[in-house]
């Protein structure tokens, strides 16, 4: 078995060197590893969890009890590497991006024969607890305007003065969709000392940098 293993490694790297390979050369992520960490789902199959690895450097993803470092492969296609006693060796795994630009889902071929499975981006659970969401309340200057963010007892709301008090559906990290603008976000981000004290309102063509009050 071994045998045979090490001679069709040798086959591979001999075409790799010949550039005969499905490998696309001199690629790269579309986005820095950090925005592939998350937590997706499928109905079938349950979730899947993509953290960095221990290195930094590559990912590594959770599907129940099992676990795997991948190496970057090409764009953003990720692979196990190759190991003749495991038994998912060169599995690759391709996370796909949405019109936002986001990462959105991930597909893996978990089974001979049948279509990569679809997992789907879902928040993290902590995008849910208050202790969370309260540290994003404040009111936040947009160009003269206030633009305030509250916290409900359930979820965060955005709202200028006289208008509509606008929902945010957690999506990932500290990114939120507005619920009642399709294609609007609001992203909050840490200052040089850590703290949260300014996002991103995010259109689809434009996005602000608003700083809080």
């Amino acid at each position: 078995f071994l045998e045979r293993e090490h001679k069709e490694a040798d086959a591979e790297n001999a075409a790799e060197d010949k550039g005969f390979t499905g490998r696309k050369q001199g690629t790269r992520p579309s986005h820095d590893l950090q925005e592939f960490v998350g937590e997706y789902a499928n109905p079938g199959y349950g979730r899947v969890t993509i953290a960095l690895s221990n290195s930094q450097n590559s990912l590594q993803f959770k599907l129940n009890d099992l676990t795997r470092t991948v190496g970057h492969f090409h764009y953003d296609t990720f692979a196990v590497p190759a190991d003749p006693i495991d038994p998912i060796e060169k599995l690759k795994i391709s996370f796909i991006t949405d019109l936002n630009g986001d990462i959105s889902s991930v597909s893996i071929p978990l089974e001979e024969n049948v279509k990569s499975i679809l997992f789907d981006r879902v928040a993290e659970k902590q995008m849910f607890e208050r202790e969370f969401l309260e540290q994003f309340i404040g009111d936040y200057d947009f160009m003269g305007r206030t633009l305030s963010v509250r916290f409900n007892g359930s979820k965060l709301t955005a709202a200028f003065p006289g208008e509509p008090v606008l929902p945010l559906e957690p999506k990932h990290g500290t990114l939120f969709n507005v619920v009642s603008l399709p294609g609007t976000t609001i992203e909050f981000k840490k200052d040089e000392s850590g703290a949260f004290t300014q996002l991103i309102f995010g259109a689809t063509d434009v996005s602000y940098l608003i700083k809080r009050k």
